[in-house]
């Protein structure tokens, strides 16, 4: 066993000793792969890495999924009704018309049922930006652009028919208006 000598301090000295800027060799060794006695120790591999991936993916894909629901096709028309877009402040809309609701990257109800004039309001209640846009096969061509939270888009359906829409930015939310 060695005994600590006390040193005089001067201008370059530590009252321990020189301060040590590098790391000792053992550390620089354990960043790299662990050492044979620290082999009790849980380390990651490459396919850990893999599965958080592959987890965080489905994940997203959960999150932004929507529904594969097919597009009926219907004669294209040269005449569509202008769309209104508003900012919508509170949940209450008070005017009765149908509601569809874009909300954790889908849209509710997936299908409207209406009949020849009406209108329906599309509200985006999610913290990021939606599309209200028809199939260009569609009879109705209509595209509200895009709607921030809380932001709201009418559209008057004056052709009977089934009318399939998506949103632009999620392709995978998908509903429809049947007007009657």
């Amino acid at each position: 066993m060695t005994t600590a000598v006390a040193r005089p301090l001067g201008r370059d000295r530590h009252p321990y000793g020189p301060p040590c800027t590098v790391p000792p060799v053992r550390t620089l060794v354990r960043l790299r792969r662990p050492l044979a006695a620290d082999t009790d120790r849980p380390t990651s591999s490459p396919h850990r890495a893999w599965a958080v991936v592959v987890a965080a993916l489905a994940l997203l894909a959960v999150a932004c999924g929507g529904s594969d629901s097919g597009s009926s096709s219907a004669a294209p028309s040269t005449t569509a009704p202008s769309p209104s877009t508003s900012e919508s402040g509170g949940a209450g809309g008070g005017g009765g018309a149908p509601r569809v609701e874009m909300q954790r990257s889908r849209f509710m109800p997936e299908e409207v049922v209406i009949s020849v004039g009406e209108t329906v309001e599309f509200v985006n209640l999610d913290p990021f930006a939606h599309t209200v846009t028809s199939e260009e096969s569609s009879a109705e061509q209509f595209d509200s652009g895009n709607l921030g939270e809380g932001e709201t888009f009418t559209y008057r359906f004056d052709q009977p028919g089934t009318f399939p829409f998506f949103c632009r930015i999620h392709p995978t939310m998908q509903a429809r208006v049947v007007v009657r």
